[in-house]
């Protein structure tokens, strides 16, 4: 069986946003960041249709967390977003992957292509994809909360270290050590945020590349809402064909 789910409200028989608590809105914007937000607040109610107060309970939490994250994370996230690199690399296991993923097409959507991007695990990372990395790249790290996972990750990160790799490190997550890390790696702590899981805290780090993408559209001179000025990506995926034999 299969569970479609979307934010369009053209097509009926897809429709979900009735079980949703956050009611989907429309807008303009390209970058569909609103859209991604209620999705992922959807899927995660689903995985809680028999225990509706552990969601309510998660996503105040989540909130909360996210609150302090805009007002006191983004200036520190204005001085990355604005720094100089010509391509970013975003690293995370599991649930945080998915993030890494997404904050890396909101990076390359709000530049228009100017900043290259990719997204990797840390074990996927490790041989042919690191030639990726130059002295321009900017490395964002989302680590683990899992302290296995959370082990693998930062072995990785002390080989960045050690060879000095990119032009920036900036490691985002709970509870970041400082003792291992170069004089200029960057850190995002999330506050009150030791109890959640990687399965929550993904949402953060979609906000964090969010952010990221937006105070760079900004430095380059786009228009965050529109910022492909040759209209080669638009809001709406323009009609295709499908292809039955």
């Amino acid at each position: 069986s299969h569970l479609a789910h979307t934010s369009c409200l053209e097509y009926p028989r897809l429709r979900l946003w009735e079980r949703i608590p956050t009611p989907f809105r429309k807008y303009k914007s390209l970058v569909m960041t609103n859209s991604f937000t209620n999705m992922w607040l959807a899927g995660r109610f689903l995985g809680h249709l028999r225990n509706t107060d552990l969601y309510d309970s998660l996503m105040n939490h989540i909130a909360t967390t996210g609150r302090r994250l805009l007002t006191n994370g983004s200036e520190r996230l204005f001085t990355i977003a604005t720094g100089s690199y010509k391509s970013v690399l975003f690293l995370g296991s599991g649930a945080r992957f998915g993030a890494a993923q997404e904050a890396s097409l909101k990076m390359l959507e709000m530049s228009s292509g100017r900043i290259a991007t990719r997204a990797d695990t840390y074990l996927g990372v490790r041989h042919g994809p690191l030639s990726f990395v130059q002295p321009d790249t900017l490395i964002v790290c989302f680590i683990s909360s899992d302290e296995r996972l959370r082990a693998y990750e930062l072995d990785l990160v002390g080989e960045l270290v050690a060879k000095d790799l990119g032009s920036s490190l900036v490691l985002v997550g709970v509870k970041i050590p400082r003792e291992m890390l170069r004089e200029d790696t960057i850190t995002v702590s999330y506050e009150l945020a030791e109890t959640l899981t990687d399965n929550e805290l993904s949402i953060l780090d979609v906000v964090v590349g969010q952010l990221l993408g937006f105070f760079r559209c900004l430095h380059e001179g786009l228009k965050p809402d529109k910022p492909s000025p040759d209209n080669v990506i638009t809001r709406v995926v323009r009609p295709f064909v499908i292809h039955t034999k």
